[in-house]
């Protein structure tokens, strides 16, 4: 690993990580292409070819890659060493720093807005640690400026990466420097930090204080629902610490006290939704049907979740033409209810997911697609006459829908692997040769299923 820059990490992954149809120029910074090729190395093994080719200046320019030791992905100018951005976005959000004053509180506190938003983008291209340095400066900045909400909000960006990144104890660490600005204080900033702390000590086998934490948050909104200071920031608090409470009451196997939770958080979102529609309120509502409906199944009461989800669909049904995607999103997250909880195929099912591929299969200018649409392709391959038998056209399209996102660049792979490996399997029983083909193309983006290994 001491004389290699990429630290272990598959070539072809790396490439597939760094390739950008559209970066700044070194040169003239404009948009450009970052093409990535892999080459035979001195010693034989593959090694990247990277070049920013402008056409805006006409000019090439060679560029290399290393992985640091915190593991964060760099791409330099081959002739000065130099790290570019090679981030649209993160590059955009830079300049509008460098141009924005800080003689007063207004403007530190812009610059601080500025460098929470390139933090969450530095993490999602793969440049964790230094998203975690940033979003602390950031959390220090808005401390200093006795904005403890936005101290709040960065510090639940900045822990979420740090337990992405498996370091849970720092997560905690960072948690706890900050719970004194959560104590006492109700607005929905201060409350989300304090659910997601909870959740955080769960995960660390702190059953106690995370149930604590939860049940004070219900009381609390409990409270002001009664007093009638929900905050109008986010109607949905309530709601929310109900099925925070229900999640870690289920994991706790209390079948039902969840049930009882989740049907608190679903009643109170339906609520506030049929006064207050929205998309996200929509969807918000979707999920506590789910919950609620997988609550109920595992308690026995299977007509309890038909209905909920039915409800959830025509609550949707009202404003389809108004949030396509919410519309989308309810029938959707019926059809995961019914492959999750191992239910019978209902008739409908077909029809719904007729009804989404329709609605989302429009096609984008820059080719890109609705994140549904695969979902829906995939659901749609259940429902076949036989149930073990799944429609292979269906997951091949939902397949190669996120095969050609991962490529590109816009899906990640946690998104296509649960669907590759499933429409390898179902290929194993039905086409060997069809198998190896897209065991072989996986390989290519340095994916690998099952005990299989193909080189590209």
């Amino acid at each position: 690993m001491e004389n290699d820059p990429y630290r272990g990490t598959n070539p072809w992954s790396l490439a597939r990580y760094i390739r950008n149809p559209e970066c700044p120029c070194p040169i003239c910074g404009g948009p450009t292409r970052l093409t990535v090729d892999l080459v035979p190395g001195p010693d034989g093994d593959p090694v990247l070819s990277i070049f920013s080719r402008c056409s805006p200046c006409g000019k090439d320019t060679e560029m290399t890659a290393e992985v640091l030791e915190d593991m964060d992905i760099v791409v330099k100018v081959a002739s000065t060493g130099e790290v570019h951005e090679t981030d649209m976005e993160s590059y955009g959000i830079r300049k509008d720093i460098e141009k924005t004053c800080t003689d007063d509180s207004e403007g530190k506190r812009k610059v601080l807005s500025l460098e929470g938003r390139l933090a969450g983008r530095l993490a999602e291209t793969r440049r964790p640690a230094a998203a975690v340095s940033l979003g602390k400066k950031v959390i220090d900045g808005m401390v200093a400026l006795e904005d403890y909400d936005g101290a709040m909000d960065q510090a639940m960006a900045t822990a979420a990466v740090l337990s992405d990144k498996g370091d849970y104890e720092a997560a905690l660490e960072l948690y706890g420097s900050l719970k004194q600005y959560a104590e006492g204080n109700v607005s929905p900033s201060a409350i989300a930090f304090t659910l997601a702390h909870a959740f955080a000590l769960f995960s660390s086998g702190d059953t106690k204080e995370s149930t604590r934490l939860v049940r004070e948050t219900v009381t609390a909104t409990d409270r002001m629902k009664s007093n009638g200071t929900i905050p109008e920031k986010d109607r949905l608090v309530r709601s929310r610490a109900y099925e925070a409470l229900g999640v870690l009451l289920s994991a706790k196997n209390d079948k039902a006290g969840s049930m009882k939770a989740m049907k608190k958080a679903l009643e109170d979102s339906q609520d506030i939704v049929s006064k207050e529609p929205s998309e996200d309120g929509l969807k918000w509502v979707n999920r506590c049907a789910r919950e609620y409906a997988f609550s109920a199944f595992q308690a026995d009461m299977k007509k309890r979740s038909v209905e909920a989800l039915k409800d959830s669909v025509k609550q949707c049904s009202r404003f389809k033409d108004t949030y396509p995607s919410a519309y989308c999103d309810a029938l959707l997250q019926r059809a995961m209810y019914i492959s999750d909880s191992g239910s019978d195929v209902p008739p409908y099912l077909r029809g719904d997911m007729d009804e989404v591929i329709s609605m989302l299969n429009t096609g984008k200018d820059d080719g890109r697609f609705d994140p549904l649409l695969p979902l829906a392709y995939f659901y749609r391959s259940m429902t076949g006459m036989d149930k073990e038998i799944l429609d292979g056209n269906d997951m091949g399209k939902a397949y190669e829908l996120l095969f050609r996102g991962v490529s590109e660049g816009f899906v990640p792979d946690s998104t296509l692997i649960p669907i590759a490996s499933q429409y390898v399997t179902y290929l194993s029983k039905n086409d060997k040769e069809k198998e190896e083909s897209v065991r072989k193309e996986l390989a290519a983006l340095g994916l690998f299923l099952g005990s299989a290994r193909y080189k590209p």
